[in-house]
């Protein structure tokens, strides 16, 4: 039986720097990520050394993110609870590589739900959220190291509009000072937020968030 999953004559529903993610023709409830062309083709250009150096191989994207889950959910049910966290399913093969099953998140309407950079007309309207976010980003023990728009979606859970990290999570480069010292880890999550903050001044204004 073929238990590889063809993708290499499918278009990829988002494109990022690191990955694409594909529908799961089987199961259009659930994404795959991959990593991407653009990636792949960076890291070939890095010599063993560099790669070893710098901690990275292709599949470093999808590993380092399901390292941190595993780290922080050993029953993978818990990991359903973190409100503001993609859900990650397993992992799957495919004729361009070893993808990370997750969840696919919906918006209100039941489309796949888009980065918040795409609602920049409406990002005034979910100030509420906005703020659950940051302080679930200010006392989470999730490493998150790239908290900008494209990063985040715009998702609903259980009805109500949610801000969802589907990106920059784990610990980047060979030593993980972030993984051993919570109050370390806490300190670099809130300097990762003045990202966010930076963009969604553009749009609101911040006091009293």
């Amino acid at each position: 039986m073929d238990y590889i999953l063809s993708l290499s004559d499918k278009k990829p529903l988002f494109e990022g720097l690191t990955r694409s993610v594909y529908v799961n023709k089987s199961d259009p409830d659930y994404l795959i990520k991959i990593p991407s062309k653009a990636w792949r083709e960076k890291i070939a250009g890095f010599s063993p050394l560099r790669q070893m150096r710098k901690a990275v191989d292709i599949n470093t994207p999808n590993t380092r993110e399901i390292r941190e889950y595993m780290r922080h959910f050993p029953d993978p049910e818990k990991a359903q609870n973190e409100k503001h966290l993609m859900q990650i399913a397993g992992i799957v093969s495919t004729d361009i590589g070893w993808g990370l099953l997750v969840k696919a998140e919906r918006d209100l309407s039941g489309n796949y739900a888009k980065p918040f950079g795409a609602h920049k007309a409406e990002i005034p309207h979910y100030r509420n959220e906005i703020a659950d976010f940051i302080d679930w980003v200010k006392t989470t023990r999730i490493i998150c190291y790239d908290l900008k728009f494209d990063n985040i979606l715009l998702s609903s859970r259980n009805g109500s509009p949610t801000l969802v990290l589907v990106d920059g999570i784990g610990e980047t480069g060979i030593i993980s000072p972030r993984k051993w010292c919570q109050k370390y880890n806490r300190a670099k999550n809130v300097h990762e937020l003045q990202e966010f903050i930076d963009e969604l001044k553009q749009y609101m204004d911040l006091k009293n968030l």
